[in-house]
């Protein structure tokens, strides 16, 4: 609270009093401040309550997964455009500083000439440029949000990812920087962040997001400044202490500027541009979130292949991959691994765990039935030799050494003649097991005698003329059998054998 008196001091807002401030304790001094700072909080709650944020604020766990909260988010407004007008007007500093506080944000958003130039440069971007921004915003900025507010961060931090990799998570840099939030290998690694051939977190959108909220809070404790954090996201911590040295002990981003690097010059200034462009023009544009964008964070029970869960959900393996960048080896998901999954594909996998597993497990099952087993056997060989042959070359292409080869076929010297035959005796894998085919194994298990028998037994039509012999009577199955009781097979075998024992009997 004595931070924001001082910055109202440095403003102007609040007149000195040098007779008041003499004769201040520091009893009264808090005091005063307490009731300064409750005004201020009265005034800006009223101010909020009268004019919503354009950004709207994540007010339901996103974690839940279910179709009312799916509901709830696919009917908000991506963002709420200002105007219809593609054209640039300058704002002026008074419209600017009226629809920038709107956004109810910490971070000083300040119009110059600078900001200025940024705002009429990023408005010539192209339609279809800005149009694969905004889908992308869909998709990453309920997340960024929902980091944002877990670190007590400004939500407009989240137009920093704009600026550094237009929210692309496999963008890298001319000097190795990757991932939605651009980090470097040595600094992801500082941080704790996984980098290395199978998973590069620098591509996580909760991660990197994550990592670049502690970034910022630690840059905002050390300068007490916001716009001079995002400077230093870009060039530096020493690089923003070096230029407040030279500048003679400054803290604001505008009396360091000039002693700043040449990009920083311009990437806070283009930070806020941004922030303007993407909640007060035409390039916000005013549509509802598209619910196959909206991510879910969903947590793998146990160890599970990413090809069965895309076959079950219906997709390609790919798709799912392209929310979880972070996956460089395409295989499995370890237990315990929390992903991002469009709410609906996230609702399909929790409420069908049991049947995505048994249907990996039976898969895998038949897999590993299928794959060819080999066992260590000794193999004899035959070998006519050619000529310009000679026994080194013949011992390198069986793989076995000269000496074996000599001894093997009683040879006392290396001289070999043509025409003649060398038996090779090598241990070698032989498979032993048939390759059996996955329908094979996947088919349905085999019948049993019982099951057999009343199947049989059920084919028999009433009325079936069994074949007549000498002396024989035509025999007719009778209707009123059982043919579907197997306690009936006995006394069906015992006529049958009566019947061919008749057969073989001369007649007199």
């Amino acid at each position: 609270m004595e931070r924001i008196f001082a910055q109202l001091e440095k403003r102007g807002k609040v007149k000195k009093n040098n007779t008041l401030n003499f004769g201040w304790t520091l009893k009264s001094r808090q005091i005063h401040i307490s009731l300064i700072g409750l005004f201020l909080m009265v005034g800006l709650t009223n101010h909020l309550s009268a004019q919503a944020p354009v950004a709207p604020i994540i007010e339901t766990d996103v974690d839940k997964i279910d179709s009312l909260t799916l509901s709830f988010f696919q009917n908000i407004p991506a963002h709420q455009s200002k105007t219809d007008n593609l054209q640039y007007q300058d704002p002026g500093e008074e419209m600017f500083s009226t629809q920038m506080e709107t956004l109810g944000s910490a971070i000083e958003f300040d119009y110059n000439s600078h900001v200025s130039l940024q705002v009429k440069y990023m408005m010539k971007y192209r339609q279809s440029n800005m149009d694969r921004i905004q889908k992308r915003m869909q998709t990453y900025f309920p997340i960024y949000e929902k980091v944002l507010d877990k670190y007590n961060m400004p939500q407009a931090l989240k137009y920093v990812s704009i600026i550094e990799s237009n929210l692309n998570p496999n963008a890298v840099s001319w000097c190795g920087a990757t991932g939605l939030w651009q980090f470097m290998p040595y600094t992801g690694r500082y941080m704790g962040m996984t980098i290395n051939y199978k998973m590069d977190e620098r591509k996580s959108i909760i991660r990197s997001t994550e990592k670049a909220c502690e970034y910022f809070r630690s840059s905002y404790k050390r300068f007490g400044d916001w716009l001079l954090a995002i400077a230093s996201y870009n060039c530096g911590a020493g690089n923003v202490q070096k230029a407040i040295r030279r500048s003679g002990g400054k803290m604001d981003f505008w009396s360091i500027k000039k002693f700043l690097p040449k990009e920083t010059q311009i990437y806070v200034p283009k930070f806020i541009a941004a922030a303007y462009i993407f909640n007060f023009s035409g390039f916000s544009q005013n549509i509802l979130v598209d619910r196959r964008e909206l991510l879910a964070p969903t947590l793998i029970n146990k160890d599970l292949e990413t090809r069965f869960l895309a076959q079950y959900i219906g997709v390609e393996k790919d798709d799912i991959l392209s929310y979880n960048r972070e996956f460089l080896k395409k295989n499995t998901l370890k237990s315990n691994t929390s992903i991002l999954l469009p709410y609906e594909w996230s609702m399909i996998y929790l409420e069908n765990l049991d049947s995505i597993y048994s249907i990996q497990d039976r898969i895998m099952a038949a897999e590993l039935a299928a794959m060819p087993v080999y066992e260590k056997r000794v193999v004899t060989k035959y070998h006519r030799i050619r000529r310009g042959e000679n026994i080194t070359s013949i011992a390198r292409r069986y793989g076995v050494s000269v000496s074996n080869l000599k001894r093997q076929n009683g040879m006392r010297t290396s001289r070999i003649i043509a025409g003649k035959t060398l038996r090779i005796r090598k241990t070698t894998n032989v498979r032993v097991k048939k390759e059996i085919p996955m329908a094979e194994v996947l088919a349905p298990k085999p019948k049993t005698e019982q099951e057999i028998v009343v199947e049989k037994l059920e084919k028999i039509k009433v009325g079936e003329v069994r074949p007549k012999g000498a002396g024989v009577e035509e025999i007719k199955t009778n209707s009123s059998t059982s043919v579907t009781n197997p306690m009936l097979k006995p006394t069906l075998q015992k006529d049958e054998v009566n019947q061919e024992k008749s057969l073989d009997k001369p007649q007199l």
